[in-house]
């Protein structure tokens, strides 16, 4: 699963990123959150405009601190 939702969160939808992250990354343990947090940490710290206004960016921060610590 893990290769396929980073090829998402990589890609140009924000649409898709966001309501991947809501509804497919949120149920994740946490090593598989993990295993994406490069993906999330660039969502989240440097968003794109279309990004920001589909609130990606919280989406991605929310799940880097659910999985942190």
């Amino acid at each position: 699963v893990i290769p396929h939702v980073s090829v998402v969160l990589k890609g140009d939808d924000p649409i898709w990123k966001y309501w991947c992250i809501e509804l497919l990354v949120a149920r994740l343990p946490r090593s598989q959150v993990l295993a994406l947090s490069e993906e999330l940490r660039t969502l989240s710290q440097r968003p794109s405009s279309a990004e920001i206004a589909e609130e990606v960016n919280v989406a991605a921060a929310r799940e880097l601190s659910r999985v942190s610590g």
